[in-house]
């Protein structure tokens, strides 16, 4: 045994091997994602928003410490509200980065 551990590769799989046994597994957390989007007007975009969706969730859900297997049921709608009516009054440069000049 003591000339095994002598060569560098047997003592980096060793050390690989008891690194992952010491691998904690995290709970599982499904995210179900459903629109309400009366006519599917907005169905073009449905893959990429529970693409988004299922990204952030999990990224969000990586900062608790859940235990057990969970299950999160999102609903997205879209409200009948007016949109993209606003405007600044004023704006003032702030710098030009990577050649686009850019406003506050």
């Amino acid at each position: 045994m003591r000339v095994f551990l002598r060569h560098p590769f047997a003592r980096a799989a060793i050390l690989c091997a008891a690194a992952a046994s010491f691998a904690i597994a995290r709970p599982a957390v499904t995210f179900n994602v459903s629109f309400n989007d009366p006519g599917s007007a907005f169905s073009d975009y449905y893959d990429e928003i529970t693409s988004h969706m299922n990204a952030a969730g999990n990224d969000w859900v990586s900062r608790f410490d859940l235990g057990v297997d969970s299950s999160l049921e999102v609903l997205i709608g879209f409200p009948d509200i007016p949109t993209g009516n606003g405007r600044s009054v004023t704006s003032s440069f702030v710098a030009n980065i990577g050649g686009i000049n850019t406003f506050e």
